[in-house]
């Protein structure tokens, strides 16, 4: 019934999944309660649609397909955004993440250039920054954003937002960008704005 609504082949495979599952149920039911199965009550109607029916199918799948289509759009602009990997465990245990994958979205870049300009000719260095970081700092009221800074001709942060729920299709993204002069780090971290996870000037 589903292919007369012009249905894709994916869409028609996970309703028949679906179908199959709820009748494995239906009899799993059937096995623990000890019940007969009255197949007669079970076929109803017939293979053709009415007007009605097929209007409503139609737009079941339609509305399945649009929501289909946008996110195969986000997964092809997330795998476009991937600009490197960031393995938090390196630093600490005490963040945990579901993806080491890092996205530089083309809006956080329109935003950085807005508001900060001049880190514009260091976008080019996230890679190696978000790699090797000089000094890693955890924000205290958003314990899920963390800043990685690394001394190039100044001291460049990044600012990432960490996925640190369960859910593997969210990714690490950058958030913002800036220069930072040594005693603003270290006046964030006297007032406590941020907590040190590593520092690589520090002695092991």
């Amino acid at each position: 019934m589903l292919k007369q609504t012009g249905a894709e082949f994916n869409y028609i495979k996970r309703k028949q999944n679906s179908l199959t599952n709820t009748r494995k149920e239906y009899l799993g039911f059937l096995d623990k309660t000890g019940r007969t199965r009255i197949t007669s009550n079970e076929c109803i109607g017939n293979t053709s649609l009415s007007n009605k029916s097929k209007q409503k199918l139609t737009n079941s799948y339609q509305n399945w397909k649009k929501k289909d289509d946008e996110r195969k759009r986000q997964e092809e602009l997330i795998e476009k955004s991937i600009i490197g990997k960031f393995d938090i465990s390196k630093y600490t245990n005490s963040i945990k993440t579901s993806t080491k994958d890092v996205v530089l979205f083309e809006e956080r870049i329109k935003h950085i250039v807005e508001r900060h300009p001049e880190v514009e000719k260091y976008i080019k260095d996230i890679p190696n920054i978000i790699k090797n970081p000089d000094l890693i700092l955890q924000e205290t009221k958003r314990d899920s954003t963390i800043w990685l800074i690394k001394k190039i001709d100044k001291n460049i942060k990044v600012s990432m937002k960490l996925n640190t729920t369960n859910d593997n299709n969210l990714k690490n993204s950058i958030i913002q960008m800036q220069i930072m002069r040594d005693s603003e780090i270290d006046r964030s971290i006297r007032n406590r704005k941020v907590t040190k996870i590593f520092d690589k000037n520090d002695k092991k």
